[in-house]
């Protein structure tokens, strides 16, 4: 296992991206729990992923421009590097398809993408990528009758409730084959929030590192590389990182 504590540049050179200046960084705004929790007694229960998709439809043109105006991430480059060839991918909150979807496409792999948003769907239909399908469907709900040799989930899990954060892992194992890789990113602190971006509200939650590090054992999962407070300038700051393998069960992890 690689673990990577506070890598890469300073935060002063960090170009940080639209969502992780909304989002995160989760350590921050948690300290803040009680006015968060707060506010969301004020503002009502949770978001639900219907409420989450409507959120972005309506800011689909601003990120669809955002996204397409991004270098792909460092860490997605890398994560690719470690994938066999023509590798079947899920991609977990594809959005419009860019930059990771038709970055991966590119490199000869097979997408699959699913995101919450109706619109964001139809803009990823709608770029036509070679040797990508899209759907709109929650992930958490989502069937498949194949397997993926990799799931990437960027800026993705946050936004699934606290209440189910804990069958995220369970559910990725099942949609891999043996030896597939997974990577994430997420908070390392337990508890919810909500944030902004584009005007429209969004809601995120997340467990603790130390829980999380417990799911991903119970579920046949092995830290292939870890990184907390990861900051680099294609993809900003994010308080973890993370690529684990599934494993036989039988395997020691």
């Amino acid at each position: 296992m690689r673990e990577v504590v506070g890598s890469s540049p300073t935060v002063s050179t960090i170009q940080t991206t639209a969502k992780a200046a909304v989002c995160f960084s989760f350590l921050c705004f948690l300290k803040k729990k009680r006015a968060a929790r707060r506010r969301q007694e004020k503002n009502g229960e949770e978001m639900s992923n219907t409420e989450i998709g409507s959120a972005y439809d309506k800011i689909c043109e601003q990120w669809d421009t955002f996204c397409k105006g991004r270098q792909i991430n460092k860490c997605i480059v890398e994560f690719e590097r470690l994938l066999k060839r023509e590798s079947r991918i899920l991609d977990v909150g594809c959005g419009t398809g860019y930059p990771i979807a038709e970055y991966l496409v590119r490199q000869g792999h097979t997408v699959t993408g699913v995101d919450v948003s109706a619109a964001m769907i139809q803009k990823a239909k709608g770029a036509r990528l070679k040797n990508a399908e899209f759907f709109h469907a929650d992930f958490m709900k989502y069937r498949s009758e194949e397997k993926f040799d990799a799931i990437v989930a960027f800026d993705s899990l946050w936004h699934v409730s606290h209440d189910l954060q804990r069958e995220i892992y369970a559910k990725a194992a099942a949609l891999l084959e043996s030896g597939g890789l997974f990577l994430f990113t997420h908070g390392t602190v337990d508890g919810e929030v909500y944030g902004e971006m584009f005007g429209q509200r969004f809601y995120h939650s997340a467990l603790s590192f130390e829980e999380l590090e417990n799911i991903l054992r119970a579920n046949s999962f092995k830290t292939v590389e870890v990184y907390k407070n990861y900051a680099e300038p294609t993809t900003g700051t994010r308080d973890l990182l993370m690529i684990v393998k599934k494993v036989r069960t039988s395997a020691t992890l």
